[in-house]
C-alpha cells in the first residue's frame, strides 16, 4: 500500500507542516512555496516549468477554439469546454456526500473538504486566531484585516480584495452580456444565471403556512423552520441553536470579537455587512422597504414583513399547547410563559412580576404616575393608549396618529 507522503514522511518542509518520504518529493513540493517560474509576457508566476510552458502557449499560439455563444477564443479545447458551461449552466461533477453539482472538478474537490470530519486547519490568522485548511484561504482572509485590495480592474481602475470579486465585476460591468431580463432589463453572461435571476421576480416557492414567497427552494426550507421551531445548527461555543447555517456563521463572529465593517458616519464597527447596512440607515434616514398596501416605508425588510401582516391578518406563529396564533414571534414567546408560569420581569417597586417588558412598563406607571398619552384636543394625559382612545370619542374623532401604540 502506497504511503501518504504528508503523514508518514521523514523529510519535513520548513515552510509548512507537511513531510515527505523522499527528498525528491520534498523538493518538488517546495516549489509550491517559491512560484519561481515567471512568464516573461505577463509576469504571472508558476510553481512548475510545465505549467509555465502550457500558459505561454496562450501568448504565442493561435486560439483556434471559439465559443459559439459569445465568440471568445481559447488555445485549448478543455478551456473552451469549461467556459461554455458559463453559458449552458452545465454542472457535470457531483459531490458524493451532499449531491451538490459543480462545473469544474477542481471546485468540487475543494468543496468536499467541507465534509471531512477530521479537517486539520494548520494555517492560523495571527490577528483573530481563525484557522484555515489551506494557506491560500488564510491569505484571502488576512486581507479583511489589512484592507489591501491587490486586484485592480484594467477597465475602470476599481480595486478588489479577492480575484473572484474582480472577475465578477469585469463580467458585470465591462463584459459582453447577451441574456437580458425582460422585467428589469439587467443583462447576464449566461442563460443559466438569467434563469436564476428571474426567480427573484417570480418567487415561485410559496410558504403554505404564511404569505411569504422565495426565489430559492433552500431559502423556503430555512423559512419553514420558523413555523416548525426546528433549529439544527448548533453553536459549539455557547450552545445557541439557529434555523439557518448563515445565521450561525454570523453569530460565530460574536465569539471571535471580529468587527471588520466600519461605519463611515461614526466610530462604530460591526461583525457583518447586513448589520452595518441597517445601522447606516439610522444616519441617512433611508427607508427602502415600502408597503404596497398603504405606502408606509421601513428601514429593514423584517419590519416591513411584520407590518404587512396588519393588512393580510396572517398569524404564522402557532402555540403548540393551545392552538392560539400570533403575527409576531415575540408575542408567541410571551404567550408561552402563560403556560409555563414564568414571569422574568419583576417590578422594582413591589413584589409583582410580568411575562413581558411592555406589561412591566404599563404597570410601573401605577407607581410613577406617568401619563405619556396626551389628548391633542384638551391636553388630558393617560397612562394607556386604549384609555386615550376611549376618551377621544368625547371629541368625536379617533385616529391612529392621535393614539400612539401602547407600551
Amino acid at each position: 500500500m502506497r504511503k501518504n507522503p504528508s503523514r508518514d514522511g521523514s523529510h519535513p518542509c520548513d515552510q509548512c507542516e507537511k513531510s515527505f518520504v523522499t527528498q525528491k518529493l520534498l523538493e518538488k513540493h517546495q516549489m509550491s512555496h517559491s512560484n519561481s517560474h515567471v512568464c516573461s509576457d505577463c509576469g504571472k508566476r508558476f510553481r512548475r516549468a510545465d505549467h509555465l510552458k502550457r500558459h505561454q502557449r496562450g501568448h504565442t499560439e493561435n486560439k483556434l477554439y471559439i465559443c459559439p455563444h459569445c465568440g471568445k477564443s481559447f488555445g485549448y479545447s478543455g478551456k473552451l469546454t469549461q467556459h461554455v458551461r458559463l453559458h449552458t449552466g452545465e454542472k457535470p461533477y457531483q459531490c458524493s456526500d451532499c449531491g451538490k453539482m459543480f462545473a469544474a472538478i477542481k471546485t468540487m474537490k475543494r468543496h468536499q473538504e467541507v465534509h471531512s470530519t477530521h479537517r486539520v486547519k494548520p494555517h492560523v490568522c495571527t490577528t483573530c486566531g481563525k484557522g484555515f485548511a489551506r494557506h491560500e484561504y488564510l491569505k484571502k482572509h488576512c486581507t479583511i484585516h489589512t484592507g489591501v485590495k491587490p486586484h485592480q480592474c484594467s477597465d475602470c481602475g476599481k480595486s478588489f480584495r479577492l480575484l473572484d470579486h474582480l472577475t465578477r465585476h469585469q463580467k458585470k460591468a465591462h463584459g459582453e452580456r447577451l441574456f437580458p431580463c425582460f422585467v428589469c432589463k439587467q443583462c447576464f453572461v449566461s442563460e443559466h444565471t438569467l434563469k436564476v435571476h428571474q426567480k427573484k421576480h417570480t418567487r415561485p416557492y410559496h410558504c403554505s403556512l404564511c404569505d411569504k414567497r422565495y426565489a430559492d427552494k433552500g431559502n423556503l426550507a430555512v423559512h419553514l423552520r420558523v413555523h416548525t421551531g426546528e433549529k439544527p445548527h448548533l453553536c459549539s461555543q455557547c450552545g445557541k441553536c439557529f434555523s439557518g447555517k448563515q445565521q450561525l456563521q454570523l453569530h460565530l463572529l460574536v465569539h471571535s470579537g471580529e468587527k471588520s465593517y466600519k461605519c463611515s458616519h461614526c466610530e462604530r464597527s460591526f461583525a457583518n455587512t447586513p448589520i452595518l447596512k441597517r445601522h447606516i440607515r439610522t444616519h441617512t434616514g433611508e427607508k427602502p422597504y415600502r408597503c404596497s398596501e398603504c405606502g408606509r416605508s421601513f428601514a429593514d425588510g423584517d419590519t416591513l414583513t411584520k407590518h404587512l401582516r396588519t393588512h393580510t391578518g396572517a398569524k404564522p406563529y402557532l402555540c403548540s399547547l393551545c392552538g392560539k396564533r400570533f403575527s409576531v414571534k415575540q408575542r408567541l414567546k410571551e404567550h408561552l410563559m402563560v403556560h409555563s408560569g414564568e414571569k422574568p420581569h419583576p417590578c422594582s417597586h413591589c413584589a409583582r412580576s410580568f411575562t413581558s417588558t411592555s406589561n412591566l412598563i404599563r404597570h410601573l406607571r401605577t407607581h410613577t404616575g406617568e401619563k405619556p398619552f396626551k389628548c391633542l384636543d384638551c391636553g388630558k394625559g393617560f397612562a394607556r393608549s386604549a384609555t386615550l382612545k376611549n376618551h377621544q370619542r368625547i371629541h368625536g374623532r379617533v385616529t391612529k396618529d392621535q393614539a400612539p401604540k401602547d407600551q
